[in-house]
């Protein structure tokens, strides 16, 4: 039986204060990589902080523009760094998949 402690007890969170829990949980609202050890940081959203501009960009891109991902992702400018220091497309994708990786270890999946 529930007692009315028991009903009267909840959790709650400003939306701030939750993005704040998720943000420590997964490191940021951005992950940054690396082409090689030591070089130029990149910076993109991680998929927990996609905005809605980003979903819709990612959902809407050609399955066979090979660069869409990388260049919604980074950004135009980043991306074109990027590539210039031996970055590739492949690579991005490698990093979303040990990001999901990541975020299925750490949730005991």
């Amino acid at each position: 039986m529930t007692s009315k402690a028991d009903k009267n007890r909840r959790t709650s969170y400003t939306l701030a204060a939750a993005r704040r829990k998720v943000e420590e949980s997964v490191g940021g609202d951005t992950i940054e990589i690396f082409v090689e050890e030591g070089g130029e940081a990149f910076y993109l959203p991680h998929p927990y902080f996609y905005d809605t501009a980003t979903k819709k960009a990612l959902k809407g891109a050609d399955d066979e523009d090979e660069s869409a991902q990388g260049r919604i992702l980074l950004g135009d400018e980043q991306y074109e760094k990027f590539i210039e220091q031996g970055g590739t497309d492949e690579g991005i994708n490698l990093v979303m998949i040990a990001v999901g990786q990541d975020l299925k270890d750490s949730q005991g999946n």
